[in-house]
């Protein structure tokens, strides 16, 4: 499976992709991401999301955030992993 089956596949689900998420190095460790994505999820309870990361070092952030992890992805040699919310 490549990413453009798992767009097709979470946007009929009517699932919403998070395209990066992203602190500057500074501030990190301050619970800017976790606020953020508490406020998107806050903003709609109802709505589900998705998103892809190749650092496999964020999927506690994710998983502590709500997230579950779902697979991992290979795109032309680069690795990724999915999940929802």
């Amino acid at each position: 499976e490549n990413f453009k089956d798992e767009a097709i596949y979470w946007s009929n689900k009517e699932y919403y992709y998070i395209g990066y998420v992203w602190t500057a190095e500074d501030v990190r460790g301050q619970n800017y991401g976790s606020k953020w994505l508490a406020h998107l999820i806050e903003n709609d309870p109802n709505q589900h999301f998705w998103l892809t990361t190749e650092n496999t070092e964020l999927r506690y952030f994710y998983e502590k955030n709500g997230f579950t992890f779902i697979k991992k992805l290979v795109n032309e040699s680069i690795e990724e992993e999915l999940f929802t919310l």
